[in-house]
């Protein structure tokens, strides 16, 4: 029996041409929709109902779309967060969801400590100054001797641990899970409350999934708790920080600086004042991409897909 599938996400668009023999070879034919960022539930609305499976990113798989999608069994999801997914009308309706959970992990925590290293070494800092036909010695600070603070503490906030325990920082931590269901979390960490990582942090960074709980985790309360030495380091979502809120904190030095790799409106708006901040470090929602991650992400979304519409025939 042949599938028709959407493969609505540019990502998985992108590499298509790879999985061409896969998809022949399980009677799958595949359609596309492309759009520059996400495709929105206007755009899928139309076109849904004919397919058994969509293959997106972070497109916009609402409930009126699954409504929509009589025949829609399987949604492989290209990367890890499915905050754009309806789950709950996606289980209601009897649709599978897959993803690749823990595959950026590593990618984004090494994000994390690249924005980490500069603020406490002032390496970019440096290396436009040397350009400019200076030659300023500027001190900085030992990792060994500062306190990372994360909240969230699933694939990305373990791995971020890792690293800042062998950098010798002290380490401290918040879920809104029980530790016990939070396996191969290091045991050095110090699980408390979310207002003592704030108190503590000398490096808060923002590792939560983004849901109901998580949005706006850090607004104006939580900046209100940093020390005025603190970074802010985001490679969650954009709308679990109050952005302007965090602007706010910026511009009034209630904080030292930003890392920052995701944001409320993307592309970051060419207004937004964030750009203009010398404190803070912009990345375009990247954390994630490297070769070797992408590369499992494609097969693993591919896979998911097509195991997916094999368990409808048994």
């Amino acid at each position: 029996m042949q599938r028709k599938v959407l493969i609505s996400s540019s990502h998985m668009q992108s590499r298509l041409d790879r999985y061409r023999k896969l998809l022949e070879e399980n009677n799958i034919m595949a359609d596309t929709i492309t759009r520059p960022q996400f495709v929105p539930e206007a755009d899928l609305l139309p076109i849904v109902e004919s397919y058994d499976a969509i293959v997106c990113s972070d497109d916009e798989i609402t409930d009126k779309v699954l409504e929509k999608a009589k025949n829609l069994k399987v949604i492989s999801k290209w990367g890890v967060g499915m905050n754009s997914i309806d789950l709950e009308s996606a289980k209601r309706r009897g649709v599978a969801v897959y993803n690749s959970p823990g595959a950026f992990s590593e990618s984004c925590a090494n994000m994390v400590f690249s924005y980490i290293l500069h603020f406490a070494r002032h390496v970019v800092d440096q290396d436009r100054s040397i350009r400019e036909g200076k030659w300023e010695h500027v001190p900085g600070s030992a990792l060994s001797l500062k306190t990372i603070g994360i909240i969230g503490l699933g694939n990305v906030g373990k791995a971020v641990a890792k690293r800042a325990l062998a950098f010798e920082m002290k380490v401290v931590g918040n879920d809104i899970k029980n530790i016990n269901d939070l396996p191969g979390l290091p045991t050095e960490i110090i699980v408390t409350s979310k207002e003592d990582v704030l108190k503590q942090a000398d490096f808060l960074v923002l590792a939560p999934d983004l849901n109901p709980t998580s949005f706006y985790i850090v607004s104006m309360s939580e900046f209100a708790l940093l020390k005025p030495t603190a970074y802010v380091l985001n490679v969650s979502r954009g709308p679990v920080i109050d952005e302007k809120a965090l602007i706010e904190a910026l511009e009034s030095k209630k904080i030292a600086g930003a890392g920052l790799d995701v944001f409320e409106g993307e592309p970051l708006p060419a207004d937004s004042p964030l750009r203009q901040m010398t404190n803070v470090i912009l990345t375009p929602h990247n954390a994630y991409n490297t070769i070797e991650a992408e590369n499992y992400v494609h097969d693993n979304t591919m896979r998911n897909l097509v195991e997916g519409l094999k368990k409808l025939e048994t």
